[in-house]
């Protein structure tokens, strides 16, 4: 079973260059009839052994933003690090499809107050930072606590930590 997750820019625009640049290291482009990312020869990639389906926005001449998305990918060792060094060139978040975590920053690329959403319920709302491939790969295999972000520990309107529900009472 794997794991879906989307790739996004937050409030700045993001590195369409290095974005581009990017998946031409990797061998990696836009299919001619689907936005799905394929090899040079025109195959799903395979990264760590596993396909990748990764649909990905246009980037051609005159392209101003970037969505990336991914299928029910394993996200082993080799596909978090792609996704790791798109998100820190590219000036991306990512936002895994059934958190938590909910939300992941990586390489510090932006700070905890312009990704955290304080109306929401923090509970709700598992943001972590991780600062390489090997802390993303372990974030989104469960073991995202170590990285999840203490930025609203001070309180909010919903309350200091202490006083918001545990997983017991969601």
């Amino acid at each position: 079973m794997g794991r879906s997750l989307t790739l996004v820019p937050v409030e700045e625009d993001p590195d369409l260059d290095e974005i581009r640049r990017i998946f031409a290291t990797h061998g990696l482009s836009s299919g001619t009839r689907t936005p799905l990312l394929v090899d040079a020869a025109g195959n799903p990639p395979r990264m760590g052994g596993q396909e990748l389906a990764f649909e990905s926005s246009w980037l051609g001449e005159g392209a101003r933003s970037f969505y990336g998305q991914i299928y029910n990918a394993a996200l082993n060792e080799q596909q978090c690090a792609l996704i790791y060094e798109l998100a820190v060139a590219g000036n991306l978040v990512l936002a895994p499809d059934g958190g938590p975590p909910h939300l992941v920053v990586c390489g510090r690329t932006h700070e905890p107050d312009e990704v955290h959403d304080e109306s929401a319920p923090p509970w709700l709302e598992v943001v972590c930072f991780v600062d390489s491939a090997d802390e993303l790969h372990r974030a989104l295999h469960g073991r995202w606590e170590p990285f999840c972000s203490t930025h609203l520990d001070r309180g909010t309107i919903w309350g200091p930590r202490a006083e918001w529900p545990t997983d017991e009472g969601w």
